[in-house]
């Protein structure tokens, strides 16, 4: 005979415990989440494509330092440049500490950005990253230093601007500057020398500033204004980086071994 069967029965507690309302809460729960899922997703998708839009924009706006190294070609001392903003002074009869007749207060400016920028030593690294022969360029000793004697195209281009400066009132400067004491062909040369590489540098820039022009009183046609903007490199900069790493040594003493290159080949 089969054994009783027992049916659970329904207690009080039961009925306590077991509320349909917390059945459709817990539902509409589940339905809430997954309709706000896709917007999670979205906002996660946005907040991701805005950082990498950010980060893209920051890496393609190169550093002022990064930006020298686009627009020059290899040179150790880029590292030295800064930018700002200047505007020119173009008028006809701006004052400067650079322009006038012959002074020695006008003499010391210049003196400042030529001879006071020293000479100094580079690296056989940066020989090679120059596209020049080590073996042709002047050692510095190694007690000296060691490396190879070099210096800023700066400082010469500078240069070249004050010999022609110094041409022009050559009855003053004729028995102080020592380039005036050469033979008058020599002389010739290394004035016409100074043209070429200025003039070679100033296309090689080809400066991309806008000149306008007004109507200026006492002049029948439009005249030219040469007080532009542009952005230049700080110069203290560049050549403080020259003078931080200046050579004391003696670059005339030449060693017995030195490598002569044909005249006229640099």
């Amino acid at each position: 005979m089969a054994g009783p069967s027992y049916a659970r029965v329904r207690s009080s507690d039961d009925d306590e415990r077991f509320d349909p309302t917390e059945k459709i809460i817990e539902q509409s729960q589940s339905i809430f989440i997954w309709r706000l899922w896709p917007w999670i997703a979205h906002t996660i998708l946005l907040t991701v494509s805005l950082t990498l839009f950010i980060n893209g924009v920051y890496l393609a706006t190169p550093s002022q330092a990064r930006c020298a190294q686009i627009l020059s070609s290899y040179s150790p001392a880029v590292t030295a440049v800064e930018y700002e903003d200047v505007k020119f002074n173009g008028s006809l009869k701006a004052p400067s500490v650079y322009r006038g007749n012959p002074s020695p207060e006008i003499d010391e400016a210049w003196s400042r950005v030529t001879k006071s920028v020293p000479l100094f030593s580079i690296t056989e690294d940066d020989v090679a990253k120059l596209n020049k022969n080590k073996d042709e360029i002047v050692k510095v000793p190694d007690a000296e230093g060691g490396g190879y004697l070099a210096g800023l195209e700066a400082s010469h281009q500078i240069h070249c601007v004050n010999l022609l400066r110094m041409y022009t009132h050559f009855d003053y400067y004729k028995d102080i500057e020592p380039a005036f004491t050469d033979p008058p062909d020599v002389l010739r040369y290394h004035i016409d020398h100074c043209l070429e590489m200025l003039r070679t540098n100033i296309m090689c820039a080809a400066d991309t500033g806008i000149i306008t022009f007004n109507w200026v009183e006492g002049h029948e046609t439009p005249f030219p204004d040469f007080s532009t903007w542009h952005r230049c490199r700080k110069v203290d900069k560049v050549l403080g980086w020259a003078d931080d790493r200046g050579l004391e040594w003696n670059a005339r003493l030449r060693p017995a071994d030195a490598v002569d290159v044909p005249e006229g080949s640099v």
